[in-house]
């Protein structure tokens, strides 16, 4: 796959998975608090709000698994749809428990840039890395 390709669907993939969590922000979160969905399912069980994204993120894990598990035993099943849909879910589960530590570790300055510490990434891969 060349680099202009794989850019392509990185972007795509982000803007998909991008609309998913502003989708479901809609169902899961009544409030102004994206995360209340976690705290809540984890005030449940006397876990942290993270344990609970763990637990709800299995099941995307699991039919990540089942993919890689179908290249194998019946590749004819796969779609390109079927690829996105199931990679997209369990990415989405990393931006979620990203907030969570965010707000764990800097609760008391929200308005800290989360970045300003990291290596600059552009986003474009070029193939000499």
């Amino acid at each position: 796959m060349t680099p202009a390709i794989f850019n392509k669907l990185v972007k795509e993939v982000y803007q998909e998975g991008k609309r998913k969590l502003n989708d479901a922000s809609k169902g899961y979160s009544g409030d102004d608090d994206r995360l209340s969905f976690f705290k809540r399912a984890g005030d449940l069980d006397g876990e942290t709000p993270e344990r609970a994204l763990k637990g709800m993120w299995k099941k995307h894990l699991v039919s990540v698994l089942d993919i890689i598990k179908m290249t194998e035993e019946c590749p004819e099943k796969l779609t390109i749809a079927l690829v996105r849909e199931k990679i997209c879910d369990s990415m989405n589960y990393h931006p979620l428990l990203l907030a969570l530590l965010v707000e764990r570790i800097g609760a008391q300055d929200q308005q800290k840039d989360i970045f300003e510490s990291a290596v600059p990434y552009s986003g474009e891969v070029t193939g000499n890395e």
